[in-house]
């Protein structure tokens, strides 16, 4: 999922899905995999909080 989330923007750009225009480089998603990527983790430290785990919740709240 954390892979899934900030690559689909790629893949609908390099599709051109419903005619979105691809930007001159793949630099102009960069915003999009660092919201995702730090939406991802936080998800992750809150599932592994609820798992009852207590070390690696706070690593991924941390880097999130």
């Amino acid at each position: 999922m954390g892979f899934l989330m900030p690559f689909t923007s790629t893949v609908l750009v390099l599709c051109g899905f419903q005619g979105s225009a691809a930007p001159q480089s793949l630099i102009g998603l960069t915003g999009d995999y660092y919201f995702f990527g730090a939406f991802a983790l936080n998800v992750a430290g809150i599932a592994e909080f609820v798992l009852g785990n207590c070390m690696r919740p706070l690593l991924l709240q941390l880097l999130g």
